[in-house]
């Protein structure tokens, strides 16, 4: 039986956050009641947006369903799942966004699956990259990324 999984990217302070995270999954196991295989996953760019334990969902939390991953500690892009890499190019340094970017442009070109289009991963770290570099003009951004 496959998996489903429930994630989140959570990049602002929001204290309620379990509490919606965890109606919503378990909303959808209602809805969907022959669901038994679940995994939930909660992903900061950084450990300080994390609300504050709550005992209400300290065991879901402990558990083995629910994981929480913070982007600023996680291995380098290049080794990463290029859907998590991209998301780690959200909180990459100014300094090393580009080359990072570089990268993930050149895994999406030459990797077999890469589970969205080739083209909405460009687009994506071109985005991100605007994002970061709102001094530059898209020409500019796009030369600095080999586009």
């Amino acid at each position: 039986m496959a998996w489903r999984h429930y994630g989140e990217v959570q990049f602002q302070s929001d204290e309620q956050l379990y509490h919606r995270f965890f109606a919503e999954l378990f909303l959808y196991l209602k809805q969907f009641p022959e669901t038994h295989n679940w995994k939930g996953l909660l992903i900061y760019p950084r450990r300080s947006l994390q609300p504050k334990s709550s005992r209400l969902f300290e065991e879901l939390l402990a558990g083995e369903r629910v994981y929480q991953v913070f982007l600023d500690e996680l291995e380098a892009v290049d080794r990463l799942p290029l859907g998590l890499g991209l998301a780690k190019l959200v909180v990459e340094p100014e300094q090393s966004a580009p080359e990072k970017a570089r990268r993930l442009i050149e895994r999406a070109r030459t990797e077999k699956d890469v589970g969205l289009s080739r083209q909405a991963v460009i687009e994506f770290v071109e985005t991100i990259i605007v994002y970061k570099f709102t001094h530059l003009s898209r020409e500019e951004i796009e030369a600095m990324l080999g586009l």
